[in-house]
């Protein structure tokens, strides 16, 4: 590495982390700064922070390139724990930059090939039709006339990955060192698989071999993975079919071509769900770009560096974990959740038993649609369970989450009617075996088993209930939303009290000031201030007052 290599690369380093501590810092303030909001306020200005922070973050991405862009795609899907400030922004980031320049490009592209590049493409398109942080794709022509697409690296990658994953490895060490992050996410593991996906992604020849594994594993979907000229691919040059197709996000082009979009939605999660339960080798960036619509309503599949590998132990519990779904049966799904190590040992697993049901019998009974439309205190009960206990997510599903909210998302936009569960059926079925299938369906009978067992001892238990009710001495247990909405009724009538205290010392102090000192203007202009802060902090306590705190009560309590 050359001492200039060095040198930008130290300056990149310290701009991704100067951006990173100025995010820190920010939050930092805000918070130690909330006693001078009211809550309502300083919810207001976190979400205006965060919508900063979130811009500042993807233009920043999008000047430096590299894995910055690909770390802000992947924060974008992790709606379980950034705000929803930041994840709507992360999402509009596309891996698109300008392109590296031509004379470099070229000379790289010789050096591998070992010719001029005249020889091997008579014809080679200068503008590319594709530019990312990793690479671009140029058009070219062999000498038999077949049209290619030929994909260069960009020259110095190597370096700049390299400083980004050390200044990403620095980011997530502060995370976990300042921040509760440690207790959802392992962070090293997170760290090694960006690490390794990263860097495999510079090699053009895995790349090639993955595409070809592909091809081979779907194999009878109406898919295709573009052929690979190996005589012409290298580490840093990767030579393949040329897709015509139309992207898979343009509806109107699709619906011009007579694509039938119903039918690439359903092949698209098939052939996806596929590669996680069956083959345990997926595609780990399915974003829009990289799949593209043929005649005859193909899926075509592009860009095969950023791949990963489900367990056979993962794949069958993933699969046991759709069939629970299918069932409505909550108990189920999150004991695998459990097993994959999605949730701590000392998880509430009930509360959030008991909140997932009603998650899945709408989904099931309706659409996917209709969840958002859920009771708004179970949804905030669910989203405060997630960010506050009990949700793990291991290194091995960095980007499996990702790939799935992406897929789904791409179906869903193609066919709005799609019916999402009864794929997952028919494929869970297809993927476990007809026998495992039914043999899991079969506890079922061992449930109603069991629920007849205990329907006695259940019995006694409500006479129980009701014996305590009627003596007084019946314990009953609210809800996160209920306990909250009490505990911040308390916490604004304390806070008012106090702000109170406070004004009325800085009155006391500045009459005090004002009769027996010298500096009197200065005492009878900190009687003022005090005095407008106590005429505000009581009629705070005016809109807290006892009928009214009563009433939101039982409100709370009602609702």
């Amino acid at each position: 590495m050359s001492d200039l290599t060095k040198l930008r690369g130290k300056a990149r380093y310290r701009k991704i982390m100067g951006a990173a501590t100025r995010c820190a810092a920010e939050l930092w303030l805000l918070e130690k700064s909330a006693w001078l909001r009211t809550e309502k306020r300083q919810q207001a200005a976190r979400s205006r922070l965060y919508k900063r922070q979130a811009v500042r973050i993807t233009k920043l991405a999008m000047r430096l390139g590299g894995l910055i862009i690909k770390a802000g795609q992947y924060a974008s899907t992790r709606v379980d724990m950034l705000p929803a400030e930041y994840t709507s922004t992360f999402s509009k980031l596309q891996d698109s930059i300008p392109p590296a320049d031509l004379g470099e490009v070229k000379a790289l592209l010789e050096a591998e090939l070992g010719r001029p590049i005249e020889e091997v493409f008579p014809t080679f398109e200068d503008e590319p039709v594709a530019a990312a942080s990793i690479g671009q794709v140029h058009r070219a022509w062999l000498p038999d006339g077949t049209k290619v697409a030929v994909k260069v690296q960009r020259p110095g990658i190597d370096d700049l990955v390299t400083t980004d994953l050390e200044a990403l490895h620095d980011i997530l060490k502060m995370a976990d060192r300042w921040t509760s992050i440690s207790q959802m996410l392992d962070i090293e593991a997170v760290y090694e698989v960006f690490e390794s996906t990263f860097t495999a992604e510079l090699d053009y020849i895995k790349e090639g071999r993955n595409a070809d594994t592909f091809r081979k594993n779907l194999a009878g979907f109406n898919v295709e993975i573009p052929q690979i000229y190996w005589q012409l691919t290298s580490r840093k040059v990767l030579v393949m079919e040329y897709m015509e197709g139309i992207k898979v996000n343009d509806l109107a082009a699709l619906d011009a071509a007579g694509m039938d979009r119903a039918q690439v939605a359903k092949t698209l999660l098939e052939l996806y769900l596929q590669m996680v339960l069956r083959d345990g080798f997926y595609h780990a960036d399915p974003h829009p770009g990289n799949i593209l619509v043929g005649p005859g309503s193909v899926v075509q599949l592009l860009d095969f560096g950023m791949v990963a590998y489900v367990t056979e132990e993962d794949r069958l519990k993933y699969i046991e974990f759709a069939v629970a779904v299918v069932r409505k049966d909550s108990r189920k799904a999150i004991s695998v959740l459990v097993e994959l190590g999605f949730l701590q040992p000392d998880a509430d697993t009930q509360t959030l038993i008991r909140l997932f049901s009603p998650i899945l019998e709408t989904a099931l009974n309706g659409t996917w649609n209709d969840v958002p439309r859920l009771p708004q205190e179970a949804i905030e009960d669910l989203r405060g369970l997630m960010f506050n206990q009990p949700f793990y997510f291991p290194g091995s599903v960095t980007f499996l989450g990702k790939g799935l909210i992406t897929v789904l998302g791409v179906c869903l936009n193609l066919d709005t009617q799609l019916d999402l569960f009864s794929e997952v059926t028919t494929l869970a079925r297809k993927y476990v075996g007809t026998a495992a299938f039914s043999q899991m369906v079969g506890e079922s009978f061992e449930q109603g088993k069991s629920l007849l067992r205990n329907l006695l001892p259940t019995a006694a238990n409500v006479m129980e209930v009701s014996k305590k009710a009627n003596t007084g001495d019946l314990t009953v247990r609210v809800s996160r939303t209920q306990e909250g909405k009490l505990l911040r009724l308390q916490y604004r009538l304390a806070v008012r009290l106090g702000k109170l205290m406070l004004a009325s010392l800085v009155v006391l102090a500045g009459l005090v000031v004002a009769l027996v000192s010298p500096l009197w203007w200065l005492g009878w202009v900190v009687f003022a201030f005090g005095g407008i802060g106590a005429v505000v902090q009581t009629r705070g306590l005016i809109r807290l007052d006892p009928d009214r705190k009563l009433k939101s009560i039982d409100e709370v309590m009602s609702g």
